[in-house]
C-alpha cells in the first residue's frame, strides 16, 4: 500500500472517531520503513497512552472527561505524524513531550570531550546546589509554618501593596486561621511578606513555584483595583497536589444493596480564580482547605455559604463537586444527591455528576430516574463498565428482563469482572423462571374462562418483561376492550407499544387513558408533558 494510501486511510479513521484503526494502520507502515524508525517509536507510545486511557476508564480511575482529553493528545499525534509523513519529516522533537521516543543514549556518543569536561567542572556546583533537602530558592524568603502542621498554605500579598493600601490576604490568613482553630484542623496558614522584594507580580507557574519551594499543600495569591463602584477582589489558588486535577467519589453498585465509592479524576482543574465577596472567598477557600484535609464535616457548610453563580462554571462546579463529595464522605447520599441535582440543573453535560446521580437514585428505590441518568451518560460512552451493570441491575428491578439481558450481554464482553455478572445473570435466570410460569399459569386460567382480566394482566406483564411486546400489545388491548378504564392495562400497552417501536400509538394511548380518566404513572405522565411540549 502505498504512503498516499495509508494517509487517506488513517484520515478517514480519525475523522469517523475510530482511533484504534488508525494505529493500527499507521504503525505497521512506519516500523516496515527504516527511515520512518523514530516516528514509530510515536505512534507506539501513542498507542500505549490511548491504550491506558481506555483501561483505566474501564476500571473507574478517570472520568469521560479526563480520557476524552487523552484520545484527542493521541490523535493530534497521530495528525501530525500523518503531516510529518507527507513532508517525510523525521524530526521528532516538536511532538508533546510524552509522546517522544527516548533519544539520549544516541546523543551522548556524539559528545565531545571538551563539552564532557564543561559538565563535569560544574558537577560539584550543581549538586551543591541542587541536594539541600530541596531549600528555597534564593531570592525567596519563606515563612515558617506551624510544626507537624498537615496542611500548610502559603499567601502571597495580594497586589497593588502600596503603604497603607488594602491587604486582603491579612484578612484571609486571619479569617482562615480561625476557622481552622475552631473545627481543630491541623493547618497551618502562612504569608510570604517578603516575596515582592525579589519578585513581580506572581503568574500560576510563579506561585506554583514559590508555594512548592516553601513546602505548602496550596498557594494563594490575587489582586485588588478601586473602581467608581468600589474596590474588587479577585483570587486565584493552586493545589500543589501529585495531580494537576481534583479527584471525587465515584460512586459504584458493588452488588444488589451494596454501594461502594472509587477515587477518580475529574476534569476539575486544580487551580482556579475566585471572585466573590471577601467572605464567600473565605468559606470556599476554607471548604475547600477542610476538604482536602479529609475533615469533610468541616467542609459542608462553608461551602453551602459561598455557592458562586452557576455561570462561573469553574468556580461554581469546584464547589458543588467539593460539597456533594463531603457529603458522600459524611454518608448522606440523599443530600450529595440533591446537590448533584443542582449542578445538572445549569450543567446537564457533566458527566461525573449525573454517575454519581444515577447510583444515588438507584440506592433510593428511583429507578426510572436512575436508568434515565445512567443512558444519557451510556449514549455517550457506550461501554463504561461500571454503568451497563448498574443499569441491567435497575432494570432488573423494574422487571424489565430483556434489557437487563441486553447490558449484561455487553458487559460480558467488556469487564473481567465475571463474579458481578454471575450474580446478576443468576437473578436474571430466576426471574425469567418466575415470569415464565406465570404465563403458563394465566394460560391455564384463560382456558377456562377467556375473559378474566386479572390473567390477561399477569401474562401480558409477563410477556412485556421478557421482551414479548406483540403478546403483550394483544393481551393489553382485549383488557381494554372489557374494560376501557383499566389502569394496569393502559400502563402495559403503553409501554409495550414504545418498546415495540410503536412511539405514535403509545401517545394516542396515553391521551385516550387521560381523556378515560385513568390515572397515568410518573414514566408515562412524563412521556405525555414531553410530547405535549414538542407539539
Amino acid at each position: 500500500m502505498s504512503k498516499q494510501e495509508i494517509i487517506k486511510i488513517i484520515k478517514e479513521a480519525i475523522a469517523q472517531a475510530n482511533t484504534p484503526e488508525a494505529l493500527a494502520q499507521l504503525i505497521p507502515f512506519l516500523e516496515n520503513n527504516r527511515q520512518y524508525s523514530a516516528m514509530s517509536k510515536v505512534a507506539r507510545l501513542a498507542q500505549a497512552k490511548y491504550e491506558g486511557a481506555e483501561r483505566d476508564f474501564n476500571q473507574g480511575l478517570v472520568d469521560r472527561e479526563g480520557t476524552t482529553f487523552i484520545y484527542n493528545s493521541v490523535n493530534r499525534t497521530i495528525l501530525q505524524l500523518v503531516e510529518d509523513l507527507a513532508e517525510d519529516d523525521f524530526d521528532v522533537s516538536h511532538y508533546e513531550p510524552d509522546m517522544r521516543p527516548n533519544q539520549w543514549q544516541k546523543k551522548i556518543v556524539a559528545i565531545g570531550g571538551g563539552i564532557l569536561l564543561v559538565l563535569m567542572s560544574g558537577l560539584g556546583y550543581w549538586v551543591y546546589t541542587n541536594s539541600i533537602n530541596d531549600l528555597p530558592s534564593i531570592g525567596l524568603t519563606c515563612p515558617t509554618f506551624l510544626e507537624n502542621a498537615e496542611f500548610n498554605v502559603l499567601l502571597l500579598p495580594f497586589q497593588p501593596n502600596r503603604k497603607d493600601e488594602l491587604t486582603p490576604h491579612i484578612t484571609i490568613k486571619r479569617r482562615l486561621t480561625d476557622k481552622s482553630a475552631k473545627e481543630n484542623l491541623n493547618t497551618s496558614i502562612e504569608i510570604d511578606k517578603d516575596y515582592f522584594e525579589n519578585h513581580d507580580t506572581p503568574g500560576k507557574t510563579e506561585a506554583m513555584s514559590a508555594g512548592g519551594d516553601c513546602g505548602a499543600q496550596m498557594v494563594i495569591w490575587g489582586i485588588w483595583e478601586k473602581t467608581n463602584n468600589g474596590t474588587i477582589v479577585s483570587t486565584d489558588f493552586k493545589y500543589l497536589g501529585s495531580r494537576d486535577r481534583f479527584g471525587f467519589q465515584k460512586l459504584k453498585l458493588e452488588s444488589d444493596d451494596q454501594i461502594d465509592t472509587v477515587f477518580t479524576m475529574s476534569n476539575i482543574e486544580t487551580q482556579g480564580t475566585l471572585t466573590q465577596d471577601i467572605e464567600k472567598v473565605i468559606d470556599n477557600y476554607f471548604g475547600l482547605i477542610a476538604e482536602l484535609s479529609g475533615q469533610p464535616q468541616a467542609a459542608i457548610e462553608p461551602l453551602k455559604r459561598a455557592t458562586p453563580a452557576a455561570t462561573d462554571t469553574a468556580a461554581f462546579l469546584l464547589n458543588q463537586m467539593t460539597l456533594a463529595n463531603a457529603y458522600i464522605k459524611m454518608g448522606d447520599t440523599h443530600a450529595a444527591g440533591e446537590v448533584y441535582d443542582n449542578i445538572l440543573k445549569t450543567h446537564p453535560d457533566y458527566d461525573f455528576a449525573r454517575h454519581n446521580r444515577s447510583v444515588i437514585m438507584y440506592e433510593e428505590g428511583n429507578y426510572d430516574q436512575a436508568v434515565a441518568d445512567i443512558s444519557v451518560n451510556l449514549d455517550k460512552t457506550p461501554n463504561d463498565a461500571d454503568a451497563l451493570i448498574l443499569r441491567a441491575s435497575a432494570y432488573l428491578k423494574q422487571e424489565d428482563l430483556e434489557k437487563a439481558e441486553k447490558d449484561l450481554d455487553r458487559f460480558r464482553i467488556i469487564s473481567p469482572d465475571k463474579q458481578h455478572l454471575q450474580n446478576r445473570v443468576r437473578i436474571l435466570e430466576e426471574k425469567k423462571e418466575e415470569k415464565r410460569v406465570i404465563i403458563d399459569k394465566a394460560t391455564t386460567e384463560l382456558k377456562l374462562n377467556k375473559n378474566a382480566i386479572n390473567a390477561l394482566n399477569n401474562r401480558a406483564a409477563a410477556n412485556e418483561s421478557l421482551g414479548k411486546h406483540k403478546a403483550a400489545i394483544a393481551d393489553a388491548n382485549r383488557v381494554i376492550k372489557l374494560n376501557n378504564a383499566n389502569e394496569k392495562a393502559y400502563e402495559i400497552l403503553i409501554e409495550a407499544l414504545e418498546n415495540d417501536d410503536q412511539p405514535i400509538k403509545a401517545i394516542k394511548m396515553l391521551q385516550q387513558a387521560r381523556t378515560k380518566g385513568v390515572r397515568l404513572n410518573k414514566k408515562n405522565q412524563q412521556l405525555l408533558e414531553k410530547k405535549s411540549a414538542n407539539n
